[in-house]
């Protein structure tokens, strides 16, 4: 704990947590200690589902979701980017020289309830799509989250599929 002009500031402590969690704690004076983890929300602790067609965007999407635990704050401020990426192949085996070209991205923050409800992150987010292709689909979900000013540090997932995914 230092002073600075008299008033306490806080310390804190951010940390990457095992997996794809991430974690932060922060001590004030007089107050108590924060500690949150955001994690994947599907089975297993992941976040990311598998890159779908979606009738509403008429296109690729991906879905990422986060849930947040703890204690000391109720909600956090959770930045969540995306990247989805492709590159035309015939079948699963067809991995020679391939490059990948960006699709969608994604950038925003949601308000996450710690020990609430999971929150979805879309990739691309409104009104865009991801086109439509068969060949191999990266996607990529990078979170981190501010809580009391201070900034956590990065959980990350990456899937890789083979996916024909055409218009419906």
């Amino acid at each position: 704990m230092t002073r600075e002009q008299g008033l306490e500031v806080a310390t804190a402590d951010a940390t990457k947590a095992s997996g794809n969690e991430f974690e932060i704690q922060l001590t004030r004076a007089g107050a108590r200690a924060m500690h949150v983890t955001c994690t994947g929300a599907n089975t297993g602790g992941k976040a990311l589902a598998t890159p779908h067609y979606s009738k509403g965007a008429g296109g690729a999407i991906f879905k990422t979701n986060i849930k947040c635990t703890g204690y000391g704050a109720a909600t956090v401020r959770l930045r969540g980017q995306g990247l989805l990426s492709f590159a035309s192949a015939k079948n699963s085996n067809d991995t020679a020289n391939k490059t990948f070209r960006s699709r969608a991205t994604s950038d925003y923050w949601q308000t996450i309830t710690v020990n609430g409800p999971a929150k979805t992150f879309y990739t691309p987010q409104e009104n865009e799509h991801g086109g439509v292709g068969k060949g191999f689909w990266i996607n990529t979900s990078t979170w981190y989250f501010n809580a009391a000013g201070v900034t956590s540090t990065v959980g990350s997932e990456t899937k890789i599929n083979f996916l024909s995914i055409v218009k419906r």
